[in-house]
């Protein structure tokens, strides 16, 4: 829903964003301009005696 909001503000386009969002199911939205959306995954897990979260380098090349 933060992306849904977030795209919607961005292209200035705030009056769907109520109308849209508050159906809660999935609904396509035509944009007035193409919006880039990074998506950034991160190597991680979960050290259970230092009850920790290790986050690693970037495995996959992706950065």
């Amino acid at each position: 829903m933060e992306l849904a909001k977030l795209i919607l503000d961005t292209d200035q386009n705030k009056a769907i964003i109520k109308s849209k969002l508050a159906k809660g199911y999935p609904v396509k939205v035509y944009l007035n301009e193409p919006v880039s959306i990074i998506i950034k995954y991160e190597t991680v897990r979960y050290n259970e005696q230092l009850d920790l979260m290790q986050f690693f380098y970037d495995c996959y090349g992706l950065k």
